[in-house]
């Protein structure tokens, strides 16, 4: 199977807005015992879950092989906490005068975290299919699914569940309106190859229809289920000094910053620099994490500026 590499990750998100994406206590302790994680925080410490771009990935491949074994579990906790929807370290509200500041503990279910783990490599298995726009792979997974889903011996995961009712949404409105402007825009990506008339070509032209259809449905269904796992993360503005304002996002809590990770590697976003040759200053999004100008002409007026 195809692989996310490491060079898809650099850069996804921009050193400087990462501690304003999401900062935490870094973890002090973490104890597992019956079937919970219990996890104390260092009011000293912090950490910065965005400017480590293996984030997702690392979480996603915690699952890899099964149910991840303790040892694993753990050091990814100690690394950045517990990954608890709409919650994160809280201060306590009583501190003794002279004292540093203390973070209540945080706990979360062993079995829930395993089950989120799961979720994460299941989705980037997904993506690795999707993203690949071969209609064969995709209908064999889509087949997988629906037999997981159908047997009273296998129960269906719940990506497995969350994926089969919006691809077939998707695949009702994409064959009922013929105007879907993602049908239009397929099509100029991705134009028919000169086929013969006459009944073959009848033939091959079917066989393009189908094949889009189940590409842009699970596209389709994928964005879905992105859109809804980053909805409470907040589009906020940066101010970066030399550089003014630029975009940035703001996570409410570990998970939302898991989720914005892969979103932004799923749509390939990248962060926007502005080029350093003073006679430019233009905003670009970069191909590199050392590109520092634009483009060559920039380059090459920077080294002729400094010289005059």
């Amino acid at each position: 199977m195809a692989r996310v590499r490491k060079n898809e990750l650099q850069d996804l998100v921009d050193v400087f807005e990462s501690s304003y994406m999401l900062v935490q206590p870094r973890p002090e302790s973490v104890d597992i015992e019956n079937d919970r994680i219990r996890v104390s925080y260092d009011a000293r410490r912090t950490v910065e879950p965005l400017d480590h771009s293996d984030l997702f990935t690392s979480f996603a491949k915690l699952a890899a092989f099964g149910e991840p074994r303790e040892a694993k579990l753990r050091r990814w906790v100690e690394q950045f906490g517990l990954p608890v929807q709409d919650s994160r370290p809280e201060l306590e509200e009583v501190v003794p005068e002279g004292t540093l500041p203390r973070y209540k503990p945080m706990a979360m279910e062993v079995h829930h975290f395993k089950e989120e783990a799961k979720y994460a490599h299941e989705l980037l298995k997904l993506y690795l299919v999707i993203r690949s726009r071969e209609p064969t792979a995709i209908r064999t997974m889509v087949r997988g699914m629906r037999s997981r889903n159908r047997s009273p011996n296998r129960e269906a995961s719940r990506l497995d569940q969350e994926f089969l009712h919006r691809y077939k949404l998707n695949q009702g409105s994409l064959l009922a309106d013929s105007g879907d402007r993602r049908r239009s825009s397929y099509r100029e990506a991705f134009s028919a190859s000169k086929a013969a008339s006459g009944v073959e070509g009848t033939s091959t032209r079917h066989h393009q229809f189908v094949d889009m259809m189940h590409i842009l449905s699970a596209q389709s269904a994928l964005g879905d289920i992105l859109t809804g796992l980053v909805s409470n993360v907040q589009l906020r503005v940066g101010v970066q000094r030399g550089e003014g304002l630029v975009p940035s996002w703001y996570c409410p809590d570990l998970l939302s910053a898991i989720y914005l990770q892969f979103y932004l590697l799923v749509t390939k976003s990248k962060p926007i620099r502005f080029c350093k040759s003073p006679a430019c200053r233009q905003a670009f999004v970069p191909n590199s994490g050392k590109q520092i100008y634009c483009n060559d002409s920039c380059r090459s007026n920077a080294r002729n500026y400094s010289k005059v």
